[in-house]
C-alpha cells in the first residue's frame, strides 16, 4: 500500500515537472517571438515613419497668409512649401531663407520663429519634410533624400525669379542634419543656421534606442537601423552630418543647448570642428534642451542669426 501510494506521488511529481518545462519553454518561446517581432516590425518603423503632425491651426495660417508651393521630388514625392514674403513691401527683399522642421514636426512650427525675418525684410520658405505634415512620403531617410528635395526647392524658388545670390537656411534637429546635407551638395545656398543637429546616425539611433526603449546594448539599434535602411531605400553608412561639415565651406552658425537630452552638445562639437567653412561660429544655449533652444536663445541668438544673414561676408 505504501508502495502504491510512493508510485502516485511521484507521478504527480513527474506531471507537475513536465508541465513546468512546458510553461517555461513556452514563455521562452514567446519571448523570442516578441524580440522578433520588435526587432523586425516594431524598432525600425519607429526610426523612419514618425507621427505626422497636422497642426489645424498652423496650417490655416499658413494657407491663409503665405503663398503655397508644391515640389515634386526626383522619386515623385510630392513636398508642400508655403512662401511667406517680407511684411513690409515697400522696401527690398534682403534675402530668402529655408525653415527646415525636426522629426515629428511640420512646416506650422516654424511660424514665429520665421516671422521674425519676415519683420526684418526678409522672404521666408517653410517647407514639410517628406514623411512630414502635407507633404508625400512614407519614411524619413535623415538627408539622403531630402537634400535633393531642397535642391529641388532651390530650383523651385530660382525658377519663380528668387535671387540665387542670397538664399539662405536655417534647420533644427532633423532639419538641421536635411540642412547640412544641402548646404554640402549645393552652392546656391549661401549661409546656414545649424540648430541641435546629431553628428553621427548609428550612435544617435543607439541613444534613442536606450532613451525610449531601455535597451543598453548596441545590436538592436544597429539591427533596426540596417532594417530601417533596406525599408526606406538608403545608406545608413552614408548620412553621418559630421561627413557633410568637411564639405560645407559656406558661412554657419551652429547653435547648441547646453544640455540636450536627445541630441547631446558632443554631437554638435563634433560637427563644429569638422566644418571646411572658414567663417564658422558655434553658440551653445545656456540650460537649454533640445525643444527650447530658440525660447532660451531668444533676442541673442536672433540677433546672431540676423547678424549672419545681413553681413557682406
Amino acid at each position: 500500500m505504501q508502495l502504491n501510494r510512493n508510485g502516485a506521488g511521484e507521478k504527480k511529481k513527474s506531471k507537475l515537472f513536465t508541465i513546468l518545462i512546458w510553461l517555461f519553454g513556452s514563455i521562452i518561446i514567446l519571448c523570442i517571438a516578441g524580440s522578433y517581432y520588435e526587432l523586425n516590425y516594431v524598432l525600425p518603423y519607429s526610426i523612419i515613419k514618425p507621427y505626422r503632425v497636422l497642426d489645424r491651426q498652423g496650417i490655416t495660417t499658413l494657407l491663409t497668409g503665405y503663398t503655397p508651393v508644391d515640389v515634386k521630388a526626383a522619386d515623385g514625392v510630392i513636398l508642400k512649401g508655403f512662401i511667406g514674403e517680407p511684411i513690409d513691401k515697400h522696401k527690398s527683399c534682403l534675402g530668402t531663407i529655408i525653415f527646415v522642421h525636426g522629426i515629428a514636426s511640420s512646416s506650422a512650427s516654424q511660424i514665429k520663429l520665421s516671422s521674425s525675418f519676415q519683420k526684418k525684410g526678409f522672404r521666408v520658405v517653410l517647407t514639410d519634410l517628406r514623411a512630414h505634415g502635407l507633404s508625400g512620403g512614407q519614411y524619413t531617410t535623415f538627408g539622403f533624400y531630402e537634400a535633393g528635395d531642397i535642391k529641388r526647392l532651390v530650383d523651385t524658388l530660382i525658377g519663380k525669379g528668387v535671387d540665387c545670390n542670397s538664399i539662405y537656411i536655417v534647420g533644427h534637429s532633423l532639419g538641421a542634419v536635411v540642412s547640412m546635407q544641402a548646404l554640402a551638395h549645393d552652392q546656391r545656398i549661401k549661409k546656414g543656421v545649424i540648430m541641435s543637429a546629431f553628428s553621427d546616425l548609428h550612435e544617435t539611433i543607439y541613444e534613442y534606442g536606450k532613451r525610449m526603449f531601455h535597451i543598453g546594448f548596441r545590436y538592436p539599434s544597429e539591427y533596426a537601423l540596417t532594417k530601417a535602411a533596406g525599408i526606406a531605400r538608403f545608406p545608413e553608412n552614408a548620412l553621418d552630418p559630421k561627413d557633410a561639415a568637411k564639405l560645407i565651406t559656406q558661412p554657419i552658425l551652429m547653435v547648441h543647448g547646453e544640455i540636450d537630452d536627445r541630441i547631446p552638445l558632443y554631437h554638435g562639437v563634433t560637427n563644429f570642428k569638422n566644418l571646411a567653412s572658414s567663417q564658422a561660429e558655434f553658440m551653445v544655449i545656456k540650460n537649454a534642451s533640445h525643444n527650447d533652444i530658440i525660447s532660451k536663445g531668444g533676442d541673442e541668438l536672433l540677433a546672431k542669426m540676423l547678424a549672419l544673414f545681413t553681413s557682406n561676408k
